[in-house]
């Protein structure tokens, strides 16, 4: 199924909740509506302290994006009921480059044609565990390591550090499959 949302007064409210991805479909992606909206006011007070204007298809995307837990591919988006039929595909590729342009989206590429976005949200651990082999992706927890890594980012003066992480290797379901060599793979896991 995919979501949709409906405007009463001031807030937007979650008329369906699942999102149709292949790699993503054992557990639910929504967020609890108190979430969705901090993270959806976030992320257009971030467009309008930088001076851009919030157009329909802006503020959809973020909408569509502050609702949904892990990243999603413009495809999923494209399906997504709060913005089928309402943009075209060029206007949504156009709009959700320029929001990751702007750092407000962060792009999670699991191979060169595969790419998913999700809102790149202060609060959020921006890490994901990624299957290269089917391309789920598992969000992970922060972790005092991470911060401690950004403190010595800091220290060494870098500004506007952010925590990005992303783990690859191969999901459990994808250890069950033929011809996967698993011996060889651990081998190449790099940290």
């Amino acid at each position: 199924m995919n979501q949709g949302f409906v405007k009463t007064g001031s807030q937007l409210i979650r008329r369906q909740a699942r999102t149709d991805c292949p790699h993503q479909t054992d557990e639910s992606q929504d967020l609890p509506s108190p979430i969705a909206g901090e993270r959806l006011n976030w992320a257009v007070s971030t467009c309008r302290k930088i001076g851009w204007r919030m157009t329909e298809a802006r503020n959809a995307v973020l909408a569509c994006l502050a609702n949904q837990q892990r990243p999603i591919s413009l495809a999923q988006m494209e399906k997504d009921l709060s913005l089928k039929g309402r943009f075209d595909a060029a206007t949504l590729y156009r709009t959700v480059i320029m929001l990751k342009d702007l750092e407000i989206i962060r792009q999670i590429s699991v191979d060169q044609k595969l790419r998913y976005f999700v809102l790149n949200s202060p609060d959020e651990s921006g890490a994901y565990l990624i299957c290269h082999c089917c391309g789920k992706i598992t969000p992970l927890a922060a972790d005092a390591v991470d911060e401690k890594r950004v403190e010595e980012a800091v220290h060494l003066g870098y500004l506007k550090v952010k925590r990005l992480v992303e783990l690859r290797g191969l999901c459990p379901r994808c250890q069950t499959k033929p011809g996967i060599d698993i011996p060889n793979l651990k081998q190449s896991v790099r940290i």
